[in-house]
């Protein structure tokens, strides 16, 4: 990622799971998400960064293994995402849901998190009944629990230092918000 118009580059890709071994063959933009496509040793990928490229999630979930089949090519048209591979297949997938922000209208979903950084204790407020998930940079699951108050409190204390999703869903959707522990 270049901020100063290519003079210098700094790299991006906290949340690539195969690190030197993923290689990247195509990107797209929908908004302020950005997607990369291509392959690594667990097969064809798609990655999302929805913080213009600091960190990314696997996206992929439904694409082919690779049997030599890589991804060569992503676009976005509507409210689809569209990987072309190397034999000629297309594969589609709905946008929505991919970004953390489906079907909610943050006017009526409420959901505050705080304190942001946290060190012990995560708090999390809404309005609605939530399942909440806390994620790894990577995208794996590492909390999940279910909050029938209006307040829930999540121990974080154990967690290791860095940056971690928080994913509630309601019955208005899904919205994905960002923390750091300390």
């Amino acid at each position: 990622m270049s901020t100063n118009n290519g003079s210098s580059w700094a790299a991006a890709n906290t949340g690539i799971a195969y690190g030197q071994y993923f290689l990247v063959y195509a990107f797209a933009t929908s908004g302020s998400n950005i997607f990369a496509g291509g392959y690594g040793w667990g097969g064809n990928v798609v990655y999302l960064s929805t913080n213009n490229g600091s960190s990314w999630i696997d996206v992929s979930s439904g694409l082919p293994a690779y049997s030599g089949n890589s991804i060569q090519s992503l676009v976005i048209n509507n409210s689809y995402i569209f990987a072309g591979l190397i034999d000629g297949t297309v594969w589609r997938r709905a946008l929505s849901g991919l970004t953390g922000k489906e079907e909610i209208n943050n006017n009526e979903s409420k959901i505050v998190v705080y304190p942001n950084p946290a060190i012990n204790d995560l708090t999390i407020e809404s309005t609605l009944q939530a399942e909440i998930e806390i994620l790894n940079i990577q995208g794996q699951t590492i909390i999940t629990m279910t909050s029938s108050s209006n307040k829930s409190l999540i121990n974080v204390s154990d967690l290791p230092s860095g940056f971690y999703y928080i994913k509630v869903k309601t019955e208005k959707g899904i919205e994905v918000k960002k923390f750091v522990k300390e």
